[in-house]
């Protein structure tokens, strides 16, 4: 608990036992009595709240806000009673966010957090007290970003989870109490419409129109490599190239975290004679395989000139619609589990965000052949119809069941139709003995 006395000289001292046992003393200069108690009052709360790991109440946090940046604070601080106090006004905490952030974040992830802080503080202003924000904000912010910004749902879901991740920030930081951001709705981060099948003509074309070889090897390690641009791309070197195991160490920056920096992929076939050229090619001592590293913003307008060269228009999503068309081909030639395992990512995110379905597939779905496999197994499903059928000789194919009844179907005087046997009384399941396949006119 702490206690209050006065000094001969009016100023008030007031003391309390630390977390760490030792007692310490705050002066805090002359107040009359009552806004001494009420001062005792939340050192008191301070005090409890850190020894007990307790969220502070309302009126204490709010207290503190209006302390920040004061005398007395910096004491607080000094006396481990507070952390130091971080900025609360809006931009200036997300800028301390940013900060607190910067060594555990990749520099494309500093990006987002900077177009976040940009579209927040644009809709709630940069002088508002984070204490101020509430859940109703929250949500006319991921309005403003649909209506006002036109970002997709895919967009919006991930500034909002920004948001969510930098007021939890505060509220471990006993800034607030609640996270504005918490109970959000948020829409879902799938974006199937700006999926775009890279086809191996297109790819063909794109490659027939770049104007080195360097350019070549970038879009063929995107498009058949599956390699995340530019981040895996400029940690690619000579060195990771096993020729004689027919295999590539890829240096993952976006999975490091998680306790995979590296995944190896196959030399595939459309990459190997790329990669002998620039090995050829390169000067003795090279280190890495692409020479010239640039930013994602250089690449993808570098890439969109090469399409419009090659005769085509630029697809959404340059670099990863080249990641999911490749992925999709893995997936389809091998196993999901081998896919993944090459492209970096989960099933889950693999089916959520990278697989697609294939213009081919659509054709191939409405392609009709009644003698198909599929078809005979349709038919053998088909239920039993009730009256004046004959049965099927158990000598005769599927087909020529399926044939026979084309003509009947077609031939007006015939009143004959194949029927099956009576159904025994133990009913279809599960057990379905002693049924002939069938086909009615009906």
């Amino acid at each position: 608990m702490a206690s209050l006395s006065r000094n001969p000289d009016g100023n008030i001292l007031v003391q309390f036992v630390g977390t760490d046992g030792k007692r310490r003393s705050l002066r805090v200069g002359k107040l009359n009595d009552r806004n001494a108690a009420r001062l005792q009052d939340r050192i008191e709360a301070l005090v409890i709240s850190m020894k007990m790991g307790t969220p502070l109440d309302d009126h204490t946090q709010q207290w503190l806000v209006t302390i920040a940046d004061t005398p007395l604070a910096k004491q607080l601080e000094r006396a481990g009673l507070i952390k130091k106090q971080l900025k609360l006004t809006l931009e200036a905490f997300i800028d301390e966010y940013m900060a607190f952030k910067e060594q555990k974040l990749k520099a494309t992830t500093l990006i987002t957090l900077k177009q976040t802080r940009r579209r927040i503080t644009k809709f709630l202003g940069t002088k508002i007290n984070i204490l101020d924000i509430t859940q109703a904000d929250a949500e006319k912010y991921q309005v403003f970003l649909s209506v006002q910004e036109k970002l997709s749902d895919a967009t919006v879901a991930r500034d909002c989870k920004r948001c969510r991740e930098i007021f939890e920030y505060a509220k471990k930081s006993r800034i607030i109490k609640e996270n504005p951001f918490a109970s959000l709705k948020l829409p879902s981060q799938e974006n199937k419409e700006r999926m775009f099948t890279i086809t191996t003509e297109i790819a063909t074309k794109v490659l027939d129109a770049c104007p080195s070889l360097e350019w070549k090897l970038i879009f063929a390690m995107a498009r058949y490599g599956g390699i995340r641009m530019p981040s895996e791309l400029v940690k690619l070197r000579w060195q990771d190239i096993l020729w004689s195991e027919n295999k590539i160490i890829i240096h993952s920056p976006k999975t490091a975290h998680q306790g995979k920096p590296t995944r190896i992929i196959p030399l595939f076939p459309e990459l190997k004679p790329l990669l002998e050229q620039a090995y050829d090619a390169a000067p003795e001592g090279s280190v890495n395989v692409i020479k010239h590293c640039q930013g994602t913003k250089n690449y993808r307008k570098g890439l969109k000139e090469i399409i419009l060269k090659a005769g085509l228009l630029p697809w959404p999503k340059l670099f990863n619609n080249l990641r999911s068309t490749r992925e999709t081909e893995l997936a389809k030639t091998y196993s999901l589990q081998a896919a993944t395992a090459w492209i970096g990512n989960t099933p889950k995110i693999a089916l959520g965000h990278y697989l697609q379905v294939t213009e081919q597939e659509w054709q191939n779905a409405t392609i009709t052949d009644a003698k198909s496999d599929a078809v005979d197994a349709y038919l053998m499903h088909i239920p039993m119809q009730q009256g004046t059928e004959t049965v099927c000789n158990s000598s005769q194919s599927l087909t020529e069941v399926v044939g026979s009844c084309e003509v009947m179907r077609n031939d007006e005087s015939c009143n004959e139709v194949i029927q099956s046997k009576e159904v025994t009384s133990l009913g279809l399941e599960p057990r379905t003995y002693g049924l002939k396949v069938c086909c009615s006119t009906n």
